[in-house]
């Protein structure tokens, strides 16, 4: 499988992805950006040293200058895309396993570059070998970002006005645990406990992907343990952000989402504010948009097609339920921090539990969400849409097939960062969601086999 995907640049280090195409993809970046400064950040992976040097002489020898911001979260490397005005990528899997690392790239003031608006011009120029080396290399300069990040943070809410709070705060080894610190020290009546603070990209105390329940147990129980309003636990590259509640259970994405979109709009100048959100989002989210005068834009699941979806509509959120929150004035891009920080807004203007909060919008009961492996995506894909022919008359076919029985719905869609078939089923009772993934997941194995 290529290493360029729809969204970035992954794979499995070594095997699929070398340190000869980060020389490649930083060239080519620069032919594309005709830009004479590049800004490069990196999460903590083993592998990440590596190909941070090899992109560096990439963009180097075809003639650009390189601000380094070193080791910093995808989001802080939005934030210096947008502050000094300057293209970047960022050097990550995300929530990938640890063996696996790629690229995000972004155009100025962190536009995304996706298969539509550009990455597949670079994947073109990556494959025809086309290098160009400068007669004037490039100089290195370096950076220390995060004050002036974390102060962009806090701008997002009054600090004063949050009440005295305990978040427990799972970094999970990755690169979230520096700016959650910052950010947290300039509102010290939160009292923020540690978990997984110690950089270490082979993640050796969970998994990186906070949407895999395991991975969030040492979250749960010690929310629970310390008797904390709530929890949240950051993915590989503190992008995405999962809730705990003040009991210790998870609250899904799309409720947080649900609940965020509420208050945006509520704190909106006008009505019919669009927000942007994702075929894999729960129905509450398009419901509680609409019910607060706002206009729902369902869009691709992906952060690059939220990102150019948000600057389309001139969106002023968005919400993926894989925990990913956007927000018009972070320049159409997510933040986890910020997330946190309006939801203790929330509690300390509510005065309610964090349990209380997402009761009003669980609404629905929804699976998790289920993986399949498979070598050839496309295939399966269309085995499986030739399967469900034989019982569905209606398939929608966006962003993958989506099939709608009034009383339960589901969304069968190829992953675009692993070679996966990822399946939600969502429905108004329990019973039958159980009963429709057991015949799905039985339907599925069967096509793939």
């Amino acid at each position: 499988m290529s290493i360029f995907r729809g969204n970035d640049i992954r794979g499995v280090y070594g095997r699929e992805l070398k340190d000869s195409d980060a020389y490649s993809v930083g060239n080519a970046f620069v032919q594309f950006v005709k830009s004479r400064k590049i800004i490069v950040g990196r999460d903590n992976r083993l592998s990440s040293p590596a190909l941070h040097k090899e992109l560096l002489k990439g963009i180097t020898d075809a003639g650009a200058d390189v601000l380094d911001i070193g080791i910093i979260d995808s989001p802080g490397a939005y934030f210096a895309s947008h502050y000094f005005k300057k293209p970047v990528i960022m050097i990550t899997a995300s929530h990938n396993p640890p063996e696996h690392n790629g690229f995000y790239l972004c155009k100025k003031d962190g536009e995304s570059v996706f298969k539509e608006n550009g990455l597949k011009k670079i994947e073109k120029l990556v494959n025809d070998g086309r290098i160009v080396k400068s007669t004037h290399k490039g100089s290195i300069s370096n950076a220390n970002i995060l004050p002036l990040y974390a102060k962009h943070l806090l701008s997002f809410v009054d600090a004063r006005r949050i009440k005295p709070l305990k978040i427990v705060v799972d970094a999970g080894n990755g690169v979230g645990a520096p700016v959650a610190r910052e950010a947290y020290k300039h509102a010290p009546q939160i009292i923020m406990i540690p978990i997984n603070f110690e950089s270490d990209g082979s993640f050796p105390n969970r998994g990186p992907d906070t949407t895999i329940e395991k991975n969030l147990l040492m979250l749960r129980k010690k929310v629970v343990r310390m008797k904390a309003d709530f929890g949240i636990a950051f993915d590989g590259d503190a992008d995405r952000v999962a809730f705990v509640d003040e009991k210790g259970n998870i609250i899904e994405g799309s409720l947080i989402g649900a609940l965020l979109s509420k208050a945006v709009l509520q704190k909106a100048s006008r009505k019919g504010e669009t927000i942007v959100y994702t075929i894999g989002c729960s129905r509450i989210v398009p419901e509680t948009i609409r019910e607060y005068y706002g206009k729902p834009f369902r869009e691709r699941v992906g952060h690059s097609f939220v990102n150019a979806a948000m600057r389309k509509t001139q969106a002023i959120f968005g919400t993926e339920h894989t925990g990913h929150y956007f927000y018009k004035d972070n320049f159409y891009t997510e933040s986890p921090i910020i997330t946190s920080l309006m939801i203790c807004n929330i509690l300390s203007r509510t005065n309610k539990k964090m349990s209380s909060l997402v009761k009003p919008f669980q609404k629905y009961y929804m699976t998790k969400e289920l993986s399949f492996h498979v070598r050839d995506q496309a295939r399966a894909m269309a085995k499986i849409k030739q399967a469900l022919r034989l019982k569905y008359k209606k398939i929608e076919t966006f962003d993958g097939l989506f099939v709608d029985c009034d009383t339960h719905w589901f969304r069968i869609r190829a992953s675009q960062t692993e070679q996966l078939i990822r399946v939600v089923i969502e429905g108004i009772s329990k019973n039958q969601v159980e009963r429709v993934k057991a015949e799905l997941t039985a339907m599925i194995k069967n096509a793939i086999r």
